[in-house]
């Protein structure tokens, strides 16, 4: 309540008031942006059920961009940990991943770090400006794919010559 404005807060307007006040909506509400949001609605696909369930059947390669907020809050370590490695698997080359931590503090693990790449400044930036104030971090991860084609290669190689 000291650190970001309230009048302009749409998170807190709502939580408070239980309505948004028509002058700060939040960005989807926005009038300006109901065409570009309208004319690629055909890019929404709803799936209903778990992201672990979705994902095993899905190909490699099939999305770009991930937001799980609030996902992670909710599952074991072991449970992320396979998340994130499905993630990886049907994630194009250079995918965006975003999620917050509220309760539990997450961040892939080292073991991933040759496939996801944390991107700390920018998501510093982004949480600094996050109106929503509840959560304790943001985090924003990109997916590497050459790397692990890379890693997997001189791997191979390494074998093959042993």
């Amino acid at each position: 309540m000291t650190q970001l404005p309230t009048k302009e807060n749409y998170f807190l307007r709502y939580i408070l008031l239980g309505k948004y006040d028509e002058n700060h909506l939040p960005p989807y509400l926005r009038r300006e942006h109901f065409e570009t949001i309208k004319s690629r609605l055909n890019r929404v696909r709803i799936v209903t059920g778990s992201c672990d369930s979705y994902f095993s059947q899905i190909p490699d390669n099939s999305i770009t961009k991930f937001n799980f907020t609030n996902v992670f809050e909710w599952m074991s370590e072991e449970a992320f940990m396979s998340l994130l490695n499905e993630t990886v698997r049907v994630a194009k080359d250079d995918s965006v991943i975003t999620y917050r931590n509220l309760l539990v503090p997450r961040k892939h693990p080292d073991s991933l770090s040759i496939s996801i790449h944390s991107e700390d400044e920018f998501a510093e930036q982004l949480h600094r400006k996050d109106l929503s104030f509840i959560y304790d971090s943001y985090i924003v991860e990109r997916i590497n794919k050459q790397e692990i084609t890379c890693a997997t290669e001189l791997l191979e190689y390494r074998l093959a010559k042993s």
